[in-house]
């Protein structure tokens, strides 16, 4: 930083006295390298589906035994319709199921709904009706805690387009509806994160808007009303970010990592709606940054980060954080950070580079404008297709990547077709 004193809106600053963390030890075979994943908790195990390798979209589920730290790959465990390899989807946990939702490959934008049950380990595809949102991938979804039968979807890339429409899905019934909403409406947004803070208050941070640009602007819906509003932040104010983590812990939304001007982002956030406040936590953090990773909370108000593209390779390292530490823990005004004390050094920041041999930046995924969706064929074990280039830069047009591997749009759709069926 040549000596540079940072201004109050850098936050690739935070007071850090030469502390770092190590990740968490863990035995078992670890799931591969991914990110675009998902992770949920359940009966003290974390466990994790799908994503993005670097080279291929995934299926896999794994959980880790968090008293042991052991990680045990559920292959044989595993029955029913398996969905389909993908990335960027969402998942949510009701009462002993979970709820799989959207992501992509690279021929098409999911819109289905799979059912994991936790108990059996067995997947289902629902037939669900009403009107079904477009298929998307990098949205947010979060239950309702009013109404925990109900899972709320917004937002996303459709391939085509960024959204910002809003569904609600009723497990129960298996029924979509569109929900109407007024006030301050957010922008078309992807890469987000979204959590309610309270049984009636949802936050939406950060995302990629249709200008391609990462946004600081944090936008509050009160279900109670559906009337959005934009929170005004005190100075400092948040940093621009996207593909970030959240979670909520006593009324407070804690954010790790995410993407920031072509780097990649290595702290904790506190936002606090009330206080009108963004600051950073001042606590030792892992070497390097993290971006569409997951941050879970687990039991004792813990929280776990797993995976995670960290500027320069994907990862399938653990961190564990204290949530109450978090939250007590001041957070740093980075107007205060000077940059001339020797007991303050800056956050590492792992700047993405703008291609690397054999893996596209992920950071604004693109997929083809094949809108045809393979169904899922029952499978006894998970398999693993091997399509390359998930995730391709925004100034690279479809075409002239699937040309480049001398592969038109059409036979990418029939390949994949193909593979599904040969599982």
């Amino acid at each position: 930083y040549m000596g540079r004193t940072p201004t109050t809106t850098d936050f690739r600053w935070v007071l850090m006295f030469g502390r770092s963390r190590s990740p968490t030890p863990c035995q078992g075979p670890a799931p591969s390298a991914r990110e675009s994943h998902c992770a949920w908790y359940y009966q003290n195990k974390l466990y994790v589906f799908g994503g993005f390798d670097g080279t291929s979209t995934l299926n896999d589920l794994h959980s880790l035994e968090l008293d042991t730290m052991t990680w045990f790959p559920l292959r044989m465990e595993v029955s029913g319709f398996v969905p389909i390899s993908r990335a960027g989807h969402q998942c949510a946990l009701v009462e002993h199921d979970v709820y799989v939702h959207g992501g992509a490959d690279t021929v098409q934008r999911f819109n289905d709904v799979y059912r994991l049950n936790m108990k059996s380990l067995k997947w289902i595809k629902l037939e669900c009706s009403g009107e079904i949102p477009k298929g998307r991938y990098n949205h947010g979804m979060a239950q309702i805690p009013s109404q925990p039968s109900q899972l709320l979807i917004f937002g996303g890339s459709s391939g085509k387009e960024i959204l910002n429409d809003l569904y609600i899905l009723e497990t129960q019934s298996r029924t979509w509806s569109p929900m109407k909403s007024s006030g301050s409406l957010p922008p078309p947004l992807h890469s987000i994160s979204m959590s309610f803070i309270n049984a009636n208050v949802l936050l939406v941070t950060g995302g990629i808007t249709s200008k391609l640009k990462e946004t600081s602007e944090v936008h509050l819906l009160n279900i109670g009303n559906w009337n959005w509003s934009t929170v005004l932040i005190n100075p400092p104010p948040c940093p621009s970010l996207a593909s970030h983590a959240s979670v909520a812990l006593a009324g407070v939304l804690l954010i790790y990592g995410g993407s920031h001007e072509k780097s990649t982002l290595n702290s904790f956030i506190k936002v606090d709606v009330d206080a009108h406040s963004c600051t950073v936590v001042d606590i030792p953090m892992p070497d390097r940054g993290r971006q569409r990773h997951t941050l879970t909370p687990i039991h004792a108000m813990r929280l776990l980060v797993f995976g995670g593209w960290d500027g320069l390779k994907t990862t399938n390292d653990v961190y564990v954080f204290e949530g109450a530490q978090l939250l007590a823990e001041k957070g740093v005004d980075a107007s205060r950070v000077n940059s001339s004390s020797n007991q303050i050094a800056p956050i590492r920041i792992s700047s993405t580079p703008a291609s690397t041999p054999g893996r596209a930046p992920p950071s604004v995924a693109a997929v083809p404008e094949d809108t045809t969706e393979a169904a899922a064929q029952p499978q006894s074990s998970i398999g693993l297709p091997s399509v390359k280039g998930l995730f391709q830069s925004v100034t690279d047009t479809i075409s002239s990547a699937l040309t480049a591997r001398g592969v038109s749009s059409d036979t990418a759709a029939t390949n994949a077709q193909q593979q599904q069926q040969q599982q």
